[in-house]
Parts: structure tokens; sequence; C-alpha cells
């Protein structure tokens, strides 16, 4: 995990920094579909006990909503709205340390593995 530049989600103080509520049913209506699933995923790693930390590059662009540490592997959790590409997953799971990843969407859930 320590190759990745993870950037830790609930930390203001930290640039780049993504805040979360803590409650998602507290986001208004106009809000982003995508960003109530972000929500809704990242108040239910934080139940679970891991802390919320997510992947950013960019130069490259790369971007991976959360990445959490599971028996001394990384797991990339991808989130979107609708059944879109991941290209950012993708390229995380090109990497020879990465096992699988988690895609969740507004539609099925599925594991995405090699």
């Amino acid at each position: 995990m320590k190759e990745f530049e993870l950037k830790y989600g609930c930390n203001p103080n930290q640039k780049p920094a993504r805040i979360f509520r803590k409650d998602g049913g507290e986001l208004p209506v106009s809000s982003v579909k995508g960003a109530i699933y972000e929500n809704l995923i990242a108040g239910e790693l934080v139940r679970r006990g891991y802390p919320l930390r997510y992947l950013r590059d960019k130069r490259e662009p790369l971007e991976v909503e959360f990445m959490i540490e599971r028996n001394g592997s990384v797991v990339p959790v991808e989130v979107k709205a609708t059944n879109a590409a991941t290209a950012s997953l993708d390229r995380v799971l090109a990497r020879d340390d990465i096992a699988f990843g988690y895609k969740l969407t507004g539609g099925n859930v599925g594991v995405v593995g090699k």
C-alpha cells in the first residue's frame, strides 16, 4: 500500500481532501447521484472500521474513490452512478499486486478480477 499515494478523505486539513457527510440523507436533492452513492459507501466503510482513503493522480489522470486494506492487500473500490466505464479501476487492476477490486453502481454490484 505504500507505493500508492493515498489521500485520507476524512481529514479536511490534508490537501487534497474529500469530505463526506455522516448521513447521506442530509444531502440536498439537487446533488449529483454519484455523490450520494459515494457518501453511502463512505458511511458503510466507516461503520465497518475502514479509514477513508482514495487514490488520485492528476498527472495521469487517475482516481479511485476508495482504497481499502483487507488481509494485507489493497482493494480498490470504484463508485459509479451508472454502469459506465472504469478506466481508473482498470489501470489499478493492471498492477501485479492488486488481485481484485469492487465496482459499485446504481444497478448491480460486481467484483472485477483478473
